[in-house]
């Protein structure tokens, strides 16, 4: 059993390793330092600003993977009206932003990558603006 395991998780060791020299290896540091440094300059207010921003930018990527490519969009209703069905992308935008997930709306295909994202993202911009 320990080699089974050993020989599947020492791929997946090498990937996030090789991933970690990658983001942070010579000219591509100092984007990541620069783009961090830009994110933890900014105001309180342009803080806000741009977690709002992100989460109704993913709010809309939400509602048009569901309207176009139910498979991959998060489960709303598909029956409601347009405004109905974008109210509740917005919704679960929110929710995922905040880290709540009352589990009402989960994601299905793509968006599950777009709700990661969206995660880190938003938990991050609000760790610097705590």
């Amino acid at each position: 059993m320990p080699v089974i395991i050993g020989s599947v998780l020492t791929p997946i060791m090498l990937y996030y390793k090789e991933m970690v020299r990658f983001l942070f290896n010579g000219k591509k540091q100092r984007y990541v330092r620069r783009a961090m440094d830009a994110i933890t300059s900014l105001s309180y207010q342009s803080l806000f600003l741009l977690w709002i921003s992100l989460a109704f930018g993913f709010g809309v990527a939400y509602f048009l993977l569901n309207n176009y490519n139910a498979v991959h969009g998060p489960n709303i209703v598909a029956e409601s009206s347009a405004l109905n069905r974008f109210a509740n992308s917005l919704y679960y935008s929110i929710i995922t932003a905040t880290s709540t997930g009352y589990g009402d709306i989960t994601p299905q295909g793509f968006s599950k990558a777009l709700a990661s994202l969206q995660s880190i993202l938003a938990l991050f911009i609000f760790a610097i603006f705590v």
